[in-house]
């Protein structure tokens, strides 16, 4: 209410400011969006006191109806743009891919080349390395640039945990995990296992030799399904910390520096967020947070 009167209470009011150059006298601002807010729809009256308790109720429905057809039309373009850019990313992976086989292949003859110099073999390891490397750069552009496709099923995040840290400990003393029985997720399972091995992985790589990682698996009172990893080691830096999901950023010497940009797609398609804290005192802490799948009733 009040758009002229609340105008004048401060400049940073830009847009009521702009109502009342159009002689606006109460208005309404709806959010748009589910979740994330993806814009603002406002209904302005030139009469004071205009809008009604019925008018609202209808506004608010409204709001709804145009959060999702918006929110729709917004995932339906994004779709296509990530369509258009994995068709043409497979291209190029496509062919990078044919000549780099045929490098690996030349590689592997000139290691197996009897008498070559050690400098020689230095050499062809480096380059086998590098080719290593390029080919998982190329399987993670692939993964980050194609459109996902989630098959969501009712998950046991606590039991898809605990199959990924079995499957990926290197030491039985590696992690001490607690939890608590946690309600179902609607997730796919392939891609959420994803998220937890890119996240140990990195966990594993930052903690100092024999330093156990701690995780721990729970349900929270808000509805969400909430796991925790904390390993001790360097500290992200806070340049690299704060543009951790763009592409190519990485602390690692080998890493693609996908990995946290493929995590951040995998999680917000699944309607979780994300957060990772890190410093010299503590350590990194990542906290992933799923919405817990709604039951009847």
């Amino acid at each position: 209410p009040d758009v002229q009167g609340m105008a004048h209470l401060s400049e940073t009011y830009v847009f009521l400011n702009e109502l009342a150059t159009f002689g606006r006298r109460d208005a309404v601002f709806l959010p748009i969006g589910s979740g994330q807010v993806h814009g603002v729809a406002v209904f302005a009256s030139r009469f004071p006191n205009n809008f009604r308790t019925e008018h609202l109720a209808l506004l608010r429905n409204l709001g709804v109806l145009l959060g999702v057809s918006l929110g729709r039309s917004i995932q339906l373009s994004e779709n296509s743009r990530l369509a258009s850019i994995g068709q043409f990313a497979s291209g190029i992976v496509h062919e990078i891919r044919t000549p780099l086989t045929t490098i690996n292949l030349a590689l592997e003859h000139l290691a197996q080349v009897d008498g070559l110099p050690g400098s020689a073999l230095k050499r062809v390891d480096l380059a086998q390395a590098e080719a290593s490397r390029l080919e998982r750069l190329l399987g993670d552009i692939l993964v980050y640039a194609k459109p996902l496709q989630l098959q969501r099923k009712p998950l046991d995040i606590v039991d898809v945990l605990a199959d990924t840290i079995t499957a990926e400990a290197r030491s039985q003393n590696e992690f001490e995990i607690t939890s608590r029985p946690c309600p179902l997720v609607a997730g796919d399972r392939d891609r959420i296992r994803q998220v937890l091995l890119n996240l140990i992985h990195n966990a594993q790589q930052a903690a100092p030799p024999g330093a156990p990682i701690t995780v721990s698996c729970e349900p929270t009172e808000d509805g969400w399904v909430q796991i925790d990893l904390h390993n001790t080691g360097e500290p992200i830096p806070p340049r690299i910390l704060e543009k951790i999901y763009e592409p190519f950023v990485t602390t690692k010497g080998g890493g693609t520096g996908l990995g946290m940009a493929i995590v951040r797609r995998m999680v917000d398609a699944h309607g979780g967020t994300i957060d990772v804290r890190s410093d010299a005192a503590d350590g990194t802490h990542v906290r992933l947070r799923l919405p817990a799948q709604a039951t009847d009733g």
